[in-house]
């Protein structure tokens, strides 16, 4: 049973949006005249506002919703060899029936693989498919609080075609990934953000592409400890019927992201280690509350956050310390982190203030958490 009950009210030193009904009411008194003589009159209406409160919009609903889902999957793999290069493909076909819409969707997919008989060890991949995504319950409640019985899933059809190489770098092993992918997506639920909240459309009006690529590599930087970076590079764009717009970016249209985890021990004493971690993501497109998609032309500021975290192994697995304390352990290690060290304020929405007498409205960012201070100590009995 679900309970939606939501209110807005804007008013600024006792004029509200929309303005209070006034009620008038007539008033008798007395007066002097020019010579002082008192005389008696009808004063005329007084206006006053009524005692009530006036919202500027609100919503008030109740649902219940009890359904049923029936789901079946078959899989089948088969891996072979010819001429030194060996091959992997894998089909599968997964089915899914929701009683709440009466809609049954069939999943086919496949993936191929080929390790080819070459001097680099290399894998290359490619894989395709159909995929649905079932709403979930606030997917399928509108802006008023209504449900909508024929909220279909959304359709994602998936082109995929990565490399995975392993190589050796100054004599250490490492691993890098890459992927390209297109996606082609269908009945899309659009959706808005307001401030920290996604608000569903509850309606399947929209159709819509993604695009990118994806890169990692990791391994040993430093010999013993293991260090990554990813790189992404994103555009995922949605095109809403009867809007007359186009194509315009999702919500989640972060075009590009990277990523660094670099690790490092102290020489004479590798129980001690310091990891740094680096993370840029350019901004997300966001628009003023109840405007439509192709109002929200505007971009959050780029993220950025750096952590730095240090760890001292106390007992390490598998050995015997001259300390009966520690023996107790099988493992025993403290740590120290401090996230977001540089103290940046990264911005995560905006808090709309609404000027009544020029009806503009005025965006103030709301930050993510500051810098944060973090102490654990893990043991393993």
């Amino acid at each position: 049973i679900d309970t939606y009950k939501e209110w807005e009210r804007i008013d600024s030193a006792g004029f509200s949006v929309p303005n209070r009904p006034s009620v008038s009411f007539p008033v008798t008194g007395v007066d002097t005249n020019a010579n002082g003589q008192v005389v008696g009159g009808d004063l005329g209406l007084v206006y006053a506002p009524e005692d009530s409160i006036r919202l500027f919009e609100s919503f008030d609903s109740d649902a219940a919703v009890q359904s049923s889902r029936i789901t079946a999957y078959v899989e089948r793999t088969q891996l072979f060899q010819k001429n030194g290069n060996d091959f992997f493909l894998n089909l599968g076909l997964r089915t899914h029936y929701w009683t709440f819409n009466n809609q049954n969707v069939i999943s086919p997919r496949a993936s191929f693989s080929w390790k080819p008989d070459w001097k680099r060890d290399m894998v290359w991949r490619f894989s395709s498919g159909f995929y649905y995504q079932p709403a979930f319950y606030r997917e399928m409640r509108d802006l008023n609080g209504g449900l909508n019985e024929n909220i279909k899933a959304q359709q994602s059809i998936h082109f995929v075609l990565g490399n995975d190489y392993q190589l050796t770098i100054w004599n250490r092993p490492f691993k890098m990934v890459t992927e390209v992918y297109y996606k082609i997506l269908d009945n899309l639920i659009p959706y808005d953000l307001d401030n920290v909240r996604i608000r569903y459309r509850a309606i399947n009006n929209s159709r819509g592409y993604a695009t990118g690529l994806d890169y990692r590599i990791n391994g040993e930087f430093v010999q013993g400890v293991d260090s990554w970076l990813s790189m992404s590079v994103l555009s995922i764009q949605e095109d809403i019927e009867g809007d007359g717009a186009g194509y315009l970016p999702r919500p989640t249209d972060q075009r590009f992201n990277a990523k660094i985890f670099f690790q490092d021990y102290l020489p004479r004493d590798p129980t001690f280690r310091v990891s740094l971690t680096l993370i840029y993501g350019t901004g997300l497109p966001f628009g003023p509350p109840q405007a439509e998609p192709k109002d929200r032309n505007y971009r959050l500021p780029s993220y950025f956050r750096s952590d730095i975290g240090f760890s001292k192994v106390l007992k390490a697995e598998g050995k015997t310390y001259k300390s009966k304390f520690l023996n107790q352990f099988k493992s025993l290690w403290v740590g120290l982190e401090v996230f977001n060290l540089l103290a940046r304020n990264n911005t995560v929405s905006y808090l709309w203030v609404k000027d009544i007498s020029t009806a503009r409205e005025y965006a103030v960012p709301n930050y993510l958490t500051g810098r944060l201070l973090n102490i654990k100590l893990v043991a393993k009995l």
